[in-house]
């Protein structure tokens, strides 16, 4: 039978974005499309779209596939 022995809370486990986060990638986008670099600088990582592990994932096969439609010859996944 299963038994728990203990159970530890972390308050914070997972990181939380700071206050006005959001605003400052807006703004970060903004200036990459207004100095216009949008084709040659791709923005990726756990502090755009989500911090937990399963997002990370998602959000690094959707920019695969993203890329393969922007760079066909380096291959898509399918």
């Amino acid at each position: 039978m299963l038994q728990v022995l203990s159970v530890k809370k972390w308050a914070q486990a997972i990181p939380q974005y700071n206050v006005g986060h959001q605003h400052k990638l807006q703004q970060l986008q903004a200036a990459i499309q207004s100095a216009g670099h949008q084709q040659g600088i791709i923005l990726a990582g756990n502090y755009l779209n989500g911090v937990a592990f399963g997002q990370c994932i998602e959000n690094g096969v959707e920019l695969g596939r993203s890329l393969g439609k922007r760079w066909p010859q380096a291959g898509a996944l399918e």
